[in-house]
């Protein structure tokens, strides 16, 4: 009953649904566990010395985002097919091959292929939400892929690394079972028919061209604002709040704002596909202040849990649009450089600049800085409500209708009963 609540009016084959999104969920939860572990387990079999896993880190995020552009020209010169077997491929034989080396110089080879497993690939795989969805579609669909995301995570991650605690095997474990699920939808054959490039170019005028790239980069810096909010709170307000034991257990609780991501994920779609991809937007920005506010006023474990539950709500709001705007934008099959952008400037803000306050050692009070990244959160929500909406305004008025009719039906059924 609950599936087909969530898949009621979705418009496409569920075979193909779920292949779509079990693909880039699989890809996205392998790469939030080797970054939620700072990648110390994933390269503790090369060294510990924090230098080198930074050194590591660096190149994972460097090739990320290179080859997530090289990727974007790949796909138009080979077979989608043949791209997605290949990257889900290299991402689960470098998974397991870094059971087998030892030292520090294959850190400078793991570091670069783990990136080219993430990047190469992510952005023509994200841009089959764009080919296979309609427009008051896609909301929904990236809300259960991101919903699938963090569920995979809780599962496979939670029992691999933390019920069973196997230690840095239970982690390449449970990292080669999340990247094999792309496999699976792989397999079923559906990506297929949403992956092939018609060729035949489309005209664009200059106008609308600046039209669409000024709506992108109106949406697009609450993004970036909200990703560096996000790195600050982690690796300067966190390390400052661990210092009391209570705090610090409930920081390292994750499952509990996991199950808040995968659930907002799952409303976000469904806001987003009936009233416009702002009010997710304005939501997700608005909870984080809140919360930053809260903490920012006064700390206890209390507000610390709140605030977490608030980053995690967020993110699923926020995921599931900057997974779905870009399609909006996007001519048809043409979706890959939009979802690059999406790939790439995050995760080097997330990377680059989360790894340096580790190596410094910095913190900051929760008190002085914690209000002002909250001020940012609600700032930069204004533009987004200012910019044109990428759902258009006649399917937003065609769902009310049709839910209007499927409720004058169901009123004349009861009658007639």
């Amino acid at each position: 009953m609950t599936v087909g609540f969530l898949l009621k009016g979705i418009g496409i084959p569920r075979r193909r649904l779920f292949a779509i999104t079990l693909l880039n969920a699989a890809t996205l939860s392998w790469f939030m566990v080797i970054a939620h572990g700072n990648f110390v387990e994933v390269f503790q079999n090369f060294s510990a010395e924090p230098y080198w896993i930074w050194i590591g880190t660096a190149l994972f995020y460097f090739f990320a985002a290179f080859s997530a552009i090289v990727g974007v020209a790949l796909s138009r010169r080979i077979s989608g097919m043949k791209l997605l077997w290949a990257w889900t491929l290299l991402g689960v034989i470098s998974t397991g091959m870094v059971l087998f080396f030892k030292g520090e110089v294959f850190i400078l080879v793991f570091g670069p292929l783990f990136g080219i497993s993430l990047g190469l690939g992510f952005p023509y795989s994200l841009s089959l939400l764009a080919n296979c969805t309609k427009l008051e579609q896609r909301g929904r669909v990236s809300g259960i892929l991101i919903f699938e995301t963090f569920v995979l995570l809780i599962v496979v991650a939670g029992i691999l690394t933390e019920v069973f605690d196997f230690g840095a095997i239970g982690v390449v474990a449970a990292l080669i079972v999340l990247r094999s699920t792309g496999f699976l939808a792989l397999a079923t054959g559906e990506i297929n028919a949403c992956s092939i490039h018609s060729g035949k170019p489309i005209f664009v005028s200059r106008f609308q061209v600046k039209e669409v790239n000024k709506t992108f980069l109106i949406y697009f810096f609450p993004w970036i604002f909200f990703i560096l909010v996000v790195v600050l709170c982690e690796h300067l307000i966190w390390p400052a709040l661990r210092q009391n034991a209570e705090i610090n257990l409930i920081l390292d609780n994750d499952p509990f704002h996991y199950i808040g991501t995968a659930i907002s994920a799952v409303v976000s779609g469904f806001i987003a596909d009936r009233f416009g991809r702002k009010i997710p937007i304005a939501i997700g920005l608005t909870l984080l202040g809140s919360g930053l506010i809260l903490i920012g006023s006064f700390v206890s474990p209390e507000s610390v849990f709140i605030h977490l539950m608030a980053i995690g709500i967020a993110f699923g709001f926020l995921m599931v649009i900057y997974s779905t705007i870009p399609g909006d934008l996007s001519e048809p099959n043409n979706g890959e450089k939009f979802y690059a952008l999406i790939v790439v400037l995050p995760l080097i803000i997330y990377g680059a600049l989360g790894a340096f306050p580790r190596i410094w050692g910095a913190s900051a009070n929760a008190n002085f800085l914690a209000p002002i990244l909250g001020f940012v959160m609600f700032a930069s929500s204004i533009p987004v409500l200012l910019a044109k909406e990428t759902l258009k305004e006649e399917k937003i008025v065609e769902r009310r209708l049709k839910d209007h009719l499927e409720n004058v039906e169901k009123v004349i059924k009861e009658n007639k009963e």
